[in-house]
């Protein structure tokens, strides 16, 4: 090393430190005076610099929309005052329904009864009085003679719950045509557990340990069998035995009992039929003596599903995405863009109020369009699976959702599974089966999203020269809930388009049912979907209701059917050609309007119209 360079490089450091000094000063001089002049720029103009806020609020109206007056639930004070109310009727002689027997009177349902569609409208359009609160009670009255089930309606003023009065609605009904529930299980269950300890060691021994009493872990339970009988004059179920264990419907076994239980003198209600393995016996001891005779009948064996359990919904095999990126999900850049009053909804042009009846599920009312009432109620009534099998629960299955009280089985929604993260839940309070009105949580979502498709698009080119491209985004409102019943979950959907149009949308999902498979015997009644499982065939039937208003309630209806006529070509005789064609129909009496048979061949179309407006077309 000469001594030259040893002395210059400290130099060159001292140049570069000095430079890098100078830097950073100057900087921080630039930066001081952006920061003052952005202060000044702040002063001077205040306005200018505004940002929106992204977090979520709910936009409030101006005043309680009057509709929700009406249409709101029972709160949880006028549910436990009605109930109240009727417990202290002395000449009803009412019990609480956990105290009661079937042979006693007590109440089975408590919920609001919806004002006259009249009453509502004076009010809403000709300041007449709000309608007065009403609840609907129903009592099972097994002390009757006959026992009967009887609709009470309870009244009082908007203002107080303290001035009621009741009343009696329409005739009493069948007491055989009841739902089922905690009074007619607890009695129906002595029956089931008299012959299942005599019937201990054949489902012990079929069933690999199973059995229904005086079991340790390995459990059967039993699942009723609607509709009750054929008539109203019985009331019969076959109950079918499944494995308490999760995806219970996908785990059958071969053993039913077929109880009469008719009237209200459980002392007269019975096993009338007993089935097992694909064989039919008149009592308990009937089967006994068959299964324990050396040359008797063939006897069942059902082993215990091991872990993993096929019927879980716990995730198998390899994942369908082998990245790790996740999956889309929706935001709201600007926060909710629809309002929410209680259970009343804006959206865009669209204004409604919803409830959830008890029975029949999710009803919606006042639906306007631009100010203009369009439905004054859009609402689920039933829902129906039909179902078909060899064994004599399949064979007489109908689930009738409205019996098991569809609305109270609409349980908790979950965020990001069943509705968007996006969504507003709502909680909805029921009094059904029990003595204390009993709180949902999440049961119904309100959300909007994209649809997926545009409202509307078009793109015109005249060979690869481009025109011009128009298209609109399709957002939809949607009002969701979903009802369990057994197995069966159904997603009821109410959507709401920004061009006027609804939908409603039924999408059975869940569990299928299945019963044990019998060899060749089964297989008109479905498809095997494990070893000796046959999933049971079965279709579904949604029953709405659709009350609409067009301009008011002077409206008439018309059916538009759509057909094919062979008709002469007559600019190229004599050619002839199939045309579609559509005619009209105003069909005036019910009997009319009933659609009976549905030809899908022929696409047909029912039109609401008014004589109180017409168009510029009309």
């Amino acid at each position: 090393m000469n001594g030259k360079g040893s002395v210059g490089a400290p130099i060159k450091w001292k140049i570069a430190v000095t430079v890098l000094v100078l830097l950073c000063v100057g900087l921080l001089i630039a930066l001081i005076v952006v920061a003052v002049d952005f202060t000044q720029y702040k002063k001077r103009y205040p306005n200018k610099l505004k940002t929106n806020s992204c977090a979520e609020k709910t936009l409030e109206f101006g005043e309680v929309p009057k509709t929700q007056n009406i249409f709101n639930e029972l709160s949880r004070e006028e549910l436990i005052a009605a109930r109240n109310f009727m417990l202290k009727q002395s000449s009803l002689k009412l019990k609480k329904i956990e105290n009661a027997s079937v042979k006693e009177n007590y109440i089975f349902m408590i919920q609001m009864y919806p004002p006259a569609k009249q009453a509502v409208l004076d009010y809403l359009e000709k300041g007449r009085p709000q309608p007065a609160r009403r609840a609907l009670v129903v009592v099972f009255e097994g002390d009757s003679n006959p026992p009967v089930v009887r609709e009470y309606i309870v009244t009082w003023p908007n203002s107080t719950v303290k001035e009621m009065t009741y009343e009696e609605r329409g005739n009493p009904l069948e007491f055989n045509v009841r739902p089922y529930d905690q009074v007619q299980h607890k009695a129906l269950e002595k029956i089931v557990i008299e012959a299942t300890t005599k019937l201990f060691k054949i489902l012990n021994d079929s069933y690999d340990g199973y059995c229904y009493n005086n079991c340790t872990n390995r459990l059967l339970k039993f699942h009723p069998q609607g509709p009750f009988g054929k008539n109203r004059n019985e009331r019969t179920t076959w109950l079918q035995f499944t494995r308490d264990l999760e995806g219970e419907s996908l785990n059958p076994v071969d053993f039913q009992l077929y109880i009469n239980f008719a009237g209200a003198d459980v002392s007269k209600w019975k096993v009338d039929r007993v089935y097992y393995n694909g064989f039919a016996f008149n009592t308990v001891d009937d089967l006994l003596f068959h299964y324990n005779k050396p040359s008797g009948i063939q006897k069942s064996f059902i082993p215990a599903p091991k872990p993993p359990l096929f019927s879980s919904y716990e995730n198998r095999g390899s994942p369908q995405s082998q990245s790790s990126r996740r999956a889309p999900r929706m935001f709201e850049p600007d926060g909710k863009r629809f309002l929410v009053s209680g259970h009343h909804v804006k959206y865009m042009s669209w204004t409604f109020d919803f409830r959830m009846d008890s029975v029949s599920g999710p009803q919606l009312y006042d639906i306007r369009f631009k100010d203009k009432r369009i439905i004054y109620e859009l609402s689920l009534q039933e829902a129906i699976s039909f179902y078909t099998g060899y064994s004599p629960y399949f064979r007489v299955t109908n689930f009738v959702y409205g019996g098991w009280t569809m609305g109270r089985r609409s349980l908790e929604l979950v965020a990001g599974v069943d509705c968007p993260e996006t969504s507003k839940f709502f909680d909805t309070l029921h009094f059904v089966d029990i003595n204390e009105p009993e709180v949902i949580r999440n049961a119904v979502c309100v959300f909007e999203m994209d649809s997926g498709i545009p409202l509307r698009r078009h793109f015109e080119a005249i060979g690869k020269r481009f025109r011009f491209f128009e298209g609109m985004t399709s957002h939809v409102l949607v009002i969701r809930t979903i009802a369990t019943l057994r197995g069966h979950d159904n997603v009821f959907d109410f959507m709401f388009y920004q061009n006027g149009v609804v939908e409603v949308k039924s999408t059975p999902t869940g569990y299928i049912q299945t019963e044990n498979g019998q060899t060749s015997l089964d297989d008109p009644y479905g498809q095997d979907i494990e070893n000796k499982l046959l999933g049971n065939l079965h279709d579904y039937t949604f029953h709405y209701k659709i009350d609409l208003d067009v301009y008011g309630t002077s409206n008439y209806f018309e059916k538009i059917s759509i057909s094919k006529d062979d008709e002469p070509n007559k600019w190229l005789p004599p050619q002839r050609e199939n045309v579609i064609v559509f005619r009209r129909e105003q069909l005036k009496l019910e009997l009319e309007a009933a659609i009976e048979n549905i030809d899908f061949g022929k696409p047909t179309f029912f039109i609401m119209c008014t004589v109180m407006k017409k168009t510029s077309l009309a």
